[in-house]
């Protein structure tokens, strides 16, 4: 029961959070669990220009029917402790994206461009 209690938390505040996405994998994986819905991995940095393009349009409702299947996780590559994902998944742009399911990548996407953008998220 506290399981319940605690993803439900965790998944109401993925949802409701100011930019709708979640902030640590492991968070992201809780909630994919128990929804199945596939993650939206991005890594990115606050200073990356791209990265904030891409960050604002996925809130735009051109997005939002691609966007609303998956649970948004951002990781900030600036912030110390997720630098090690850098080499975890071999990032040399950013944003850097994948599509995770049951803990397995999917499909990967570097750079952003939009169009492109929206066409990948289609692919899954």
């Amino acid at each position: 029961m506290l399981k319940f209690i605690i993803v439900t938390m965790l998944f109401c505040t993925a949802l409701y959070a100011g930019d709708f996405t979640v902030k640590s994998l492991e968070e992201a994986q809780t909630i994919s669990e128990s929804t199945n819905q596939p993650i939206l991995l991005i890594f990115g940095s606050p200073d990356c220009l791209f990265c904030e393009q891409l960050n604002n349009a996925i809130t735009t409702e051109e997005f939002k029917q691609d966007i609303d299947k998956f649970i948004i996780c951002y990781i900030d590559l600036t912030i110390e402790n997720n630098k090690v994902y850098k080499t975890e998944y071999k990032i040399s742009i950013i944003p850097d994206s994948y599509i995770m399911q049951d803990g397995k990548v999917i499909n990967h996407m570097s750079g952003y461009e939009k169009n492109k953008y929206l066409k990948w998220l289609k692919t899954k």
